[in-house]
Order: C-alpha cells, then structure tokens, then sequence
C-alpha cells in the first residue's frame, strides 16, 4: 500500500527518473522558481545517493507513478499546471535563441534538460515533469524515490524478438 511505502503528509513516493537529475543539475529551477530558497530546495538532494529514510529527500525527480497524501496533491496541483505551462511555453529560459531583433542570447548558453528527443528550441516533452518538481520544491514536499519498480520494456527483453 502507498502507506507502507512510506507516503504520509508531506512526503510522496514516486519511482525515481534520473534524466530529471540532469536539468536540477544544470540550473533549471533557477530559470522558473521565483524564490533562492526554493531553487535550492529543488536541488538540494539531487547528488545524495544514501537511502531516504521515513521522511524522504527533498529531491523531487519522480515519475511514472506518485502516491500522495490527499492534503499535498491539493495544495502542489495548481502550481504543478503553472510551472508546466511555464517549461512549455518558454524555451527561451533553456535554450540560448538569438532575439532577432537585438541579436541577444536569451541565455549564455543552453541548459540541458535531460530530454534526449527534444529538438533545440522546443519544449521538452518532459516539461510536466518539471513543472511537478518545481511545484513540489515550492511546497518542500519532500521523496521517497524507488528504484526499478517501473521497468522499460527493453531492460527486461520485452521489445526483443525470441529466438527460434
């Protein structure tokens, strides 16, 4: 039960996306988070590689799966919508795009997202995923992120054909 994995106000268990570690460790709170307090709490686990203990981790890359307790799913939902519409619609605070009038970068150089099919200059279809991370560091929800409870296919052999 989500109970027994550890979920209890303020702390959600979800399974732990590690190409989400990739734009936490590049700066990309900083570019939506309005507050330093929360863009560091948004990165401030992301290289602790100790098991969570009962009331989690600030890191908040999760995915896939997330059991809440009611009261926090309420209070992160709509600034969860907020920040993802904010990743979506301005690439500009991740990718460095000339202004074609002044001839500025919007940013000195690009972010990287963690997204490995994102074109430059477009969303990364991973922005709600961002959006939650973002929203949850404002909340100092707090994780307990699991390893290997949600498997790829291909890791298993699954998309692979059987031998004859």
């Amino acid at each position: 039960t989500p109970i027994a994995m550890g979920v209890k106000k303020g702390v959600v268990v979800s399974e732990h996306v590690g190409y989400l570690d990739t734009g936490i460790r590049n700066g990309l709170p900083a570019q939506f988070l309005p507050s330093v307090e929360a863009v560091q709490y948004a990165g401030a686990d992301v290289n602790n590689y100790n098991p969570p203990g009962p009331d989690g981790k600030r890191h908040a890359a999760g995915g896939w799966y997330m059991f809440f307790h009611i009261d926090d799913i309420r209070t992160i939902a709509p600034r969860w919508l907020h920040y993802e519409i904010e990743v979506r619609t301005n690439p500009q605070k991740y990718w460095s795009i000339k202004d074609e009038h002044s001839g500025q970068l919007s940013v000195p150089a690009d972010i990287l997202t963690g997204d490995a099919y994102v074109g430059h200059g477009s969303a990364p279809w991973i922005s709600e995923m961002y959006g939650y991370v973002f929203a949850a560091a404002e909340a100092k929800l707090r994780h307990i992120l699991t390893e290997g409870v949600v498997v790829y296919p291909d890791e298993v052999g699954a998309a692979r054909p059987k031998e004859s």
